[in-house]
């Protein structure tokens, strides 16, 4: 639901979404308000044939209140604020800012365009493989990590570092999210037909969480039972080519 009424009190051509944000409180005239209010306000749907409201109104405190002489839209789409410089709630037009949130209208689903790697910019050098099976409703995840401490100096191994561990999942496709069942193999040899140990019974190593809220932004909550670890990192793309496709067909 829309959540209303969350009243910020500073002047409407105050920055509120944070330094980073390329948005901030902007006054134009009424006639860019009413069209704003038309597009964001009430949250339309367009159709061929019509157009239809997928919230309710979002109207103003009191008369005279001035309420949409300044709007803005956070740039991730979740967050809507809404300028009325004439309130009196804080004192004569005083002025307050509504923020609502309107997560609930993007509705984001996994697609195909989504494969690629992803990686968290703070833990450069680990990241992960994310395939979309459309046809079949599942997503792979494959992540390349490292182990939870550093391997002693003298662990030796043939090839590369002693300390690399990668995990895999796959999971079904649910709207904007995917929940997967962590496997990690063991006893393979490179390129050599091996007879490899898989988690036994599927599920015991734990699950991970893969949810996308855009094209480019999403977390990987993970819960590894088998070492007792939980946490959420936050993805995005390394590289932006397959954005635009991804948000092509999103848009479908």
């Amino acid at each position: 639901m829309i959540i209303l009424n969350q009243i910020i009190t500073f002047p409407v051509n105050a920055s509120f979404f944070g330094e980073t944000s390329s948005i901030s409180l902007i006054d134009h005239s009424r006639l860019f308000a009413i069209l704003l209010s038309a597009i964001c306000l009430l949250c339309m749907s367009n159709t061929v044939l019509a157009q239809t409201q997928l919230g309710a109104d979002i109207d103003g405190e009191a008369a005279y209140d001035e309420s949409g002489a300044a709007v803005a839209l956070s740039s991730d789409g979740n967050r809507l604020a809404i300028g009325a410089d004439g309130n009196d709630g804080n004192g004569f037009n005083s002025g307050h800012v509504r923020v609502n949130d309107v997560s609930m209208f993007n509705n984001f689903k996994i697609n195909p365009g989504l494969n690629d790697a992803w990686y968290d910019p703070v833990t450069d050098g680990q990241g992960f493989f994310i395939t979309v099976f459309p046809y079949t409703g599942v997503v792979a995840l494959a992540w390349f990590t490292y182990d939870t401490e550093p391997p002693p100096e003298d662990a030796q191994a043939n090839l590369g570092y002693a300390g690399h561990r990668w995990i895999t999942a796959l999971g079904p496709i649910t709207e904007n999210q995917v929940v997967m069942e962590i496997e990690i193999t063991s006893n393979g040899i490179f390129d050599t037909p091996t007879d490899v140990q898989r988690t036994d019974p599927p599920g015991s190593d734990g699950t991970i969480i893969l949810t996308f809220d855009s094209c480019n932004s999403g977390t990987v909550e993970y819960d590894i039972t088998s070492i007792n670890r939980r946490g959420i990192v936050p993805i995005q793309r390394i590289a932006s080519d397959n954005i635009v496709l991804c948000e092509a067909l999103n848009a479908d």
